[in-house]
């Protein structure tokens, strides 16, 4: 989970695309961790099972946000290999917030569903991490 990390404060800072070589995974680096990025999301539609380690999530997590062109089309890949969907989107999802921020609609449709307790946690996150804006993913 380090690399999830490392790429999600390197997208966050906003680090030149050069400099991480997200434009080709095979070179970027959570490939020079050891992680193959060489399956596509079609070919894990087709083979993915259920499995909840890192070395068989973090890896699907990353191809998921590398052939994504947005937001919600990473969440979708996620989803759509199955598996441990919900922890693949989780992680798929960080990344992809990183890099474009959360659409206005998705996060009032997640917010909409919270409870009070949960929501009170939400702004209590957002009054100590202002600096940062979920909705665009940039640094203030």
């Amino acid at each position: 989970m380090q690399s999830v990390s490392s790429l999600v404060l390197l997208l966050r800072d906003a680090i030149p695309v050069a400099l991480c070589q997200l434009a080709d995974p095979t070179r970027s680096m959570p490939a020079l961790l050891s992680y193959d990025l060489s399956i596509t999301v079609d070919e894990l539609r087709e083979t993915y099972e259920y499995n909840e380690t890192c070395q068989r999530t973090v890896p699907e997590a990353f191809r998921c946000f590398y052939e994504a062109t947005d937001f919600e089309d990473a969440i979708r890949n996620a989803i759509s290999i199955g598996g441990d969907s919900d922890t693949l989107a989780a992680i798929t999802g960080s990344i992809a917030e990183a890099k474009w921020g959360v659409p206005e609609e998705i996060r009032e449709e997640a917010l909409g569903r919270l409870d009070e307790y949960l929501l009170g946690i939400y702004h209590r996150f957002l009054a100590r991490y202002s600096s940062f804006d979920m909705a665009s993913g940039a640094s203030e």
